[in-house]
């Protein structure tokens, strides 16, 4: 019974041996090996590429978002202290009173959605303060919406004690005769918001449209392979007069634009979109 044991022992120490002289071992073993690497690297590449994606399309959204408030901003700016300023000088020949200014209705409730935490990781890029600088236009937005608010109520109600005082509306009252039949309470508060409406428009615009260059610049600087987008503040008159900024595009989208038009033309819309 020893002798055998111990022959089954040496035969396992000389397969032992053959196997780790065997090329076909190890081959299997550094092919097995080498797959294991590649899947490794290839799911580390799709969850870079991922993530490169995401902040990507975080940072398209964000320019979007300031591109949306200085739109809104300047629109409200234009309306109250550039058109309505022009057809009253036109009209009184005089520098209109603040209570002279219309409000604009239907102003948004609530400043465009930016999500500042997907943006957390420009903390890491050479200007990390874009990030507080995004995060402070964002509350004087809501800050000037909410004073927009407040001017649009103020006018009805001063049309509302106006329409009590003086309903025949033929007379033009002098500020002191105004203050007198509608209240001084209202007319403070109207001076002075729109005082403060005047004063963040004019600053808030120009903000703005500077953020929105200096958040595609930071960008750009973070991901140099990548493109984001630009916004420009042009007056595009009619939407059916609109320009057109757009590129042309790659030559290889216009080849396989190409052949799947020809490919559809040829066989039907079978192909998959």
């Amino acid at each position: 019974m020893a002798q055998c044991h111990d022959m089954s022992t040496s035969i396992q120490i000389l397969d032992f041996r053959a196997l780790l002289v065997s090329t076909e071992f190890w081959a299997a073993l550094a092919g097995a090996f080498a797959g294991a690497i590649c899947a490794f690297i290839l799911g580390a590449l799709a969850q870079w590429r991922s993530s490169v994606n995401a902040k990507r399309s975080a940072g398209n959204s964000a320019i979007m978002a300031l591109a949306e408030m200085y739109s809104e901003a300047k629109a409200i700016h234009d309306s109250i202290f550039v058109s309505q300023r022009a057809e009253l000088l036109k009209l009184l020949g005089r520098e209109p009173r603040f209570y002279e200014y219309r409000a604009v209705m239907d102003t948004p409730k609530e400043p465009p959605a930016l999500d500042v935490d997907r943006l957390a990781y420009l903390a890491d890029s050479h200007d990390p303060d874009i990030l507080v600088r995004i995060v402070v236009a964002k509350n004087l937005f809501a800050g000037m919406l909410k004073v927009a608010a407040v001017h649009e109520r103020l006018c009805i109600e001063l049309q509302s004690r106006l329409a009590k005082a003086d309903p025949t509306a033929q007379r033009p009252m002098t500020r002191q005769e105004l203050s007198l039949s509608v209240g001084m309470d209202v007319m403070l508060q109207l001076e002075s918001t729109v005082q403060n409406m005047q004063s963040i428009l004019s600053e808030l615009t120009v903000w703005l449209l500077r953020l929105t260059d200096e958040l595609r610049e930071v960008l750009l600087y973070r991901f140099p392979s990548r493109s984001f987008v630009r916004f420009i503040p042009q007056d595009r008159g009619k939407p059916s007069e609109a320009k057109s900024y757009a590129l042309r595009p790659a030559r290889w989208r216009r080849t396989v634009r190409f052949i799947r038009r020809n490919l559809d033309k040829a066989f039907g819309p079978r192909w998959p979109s």
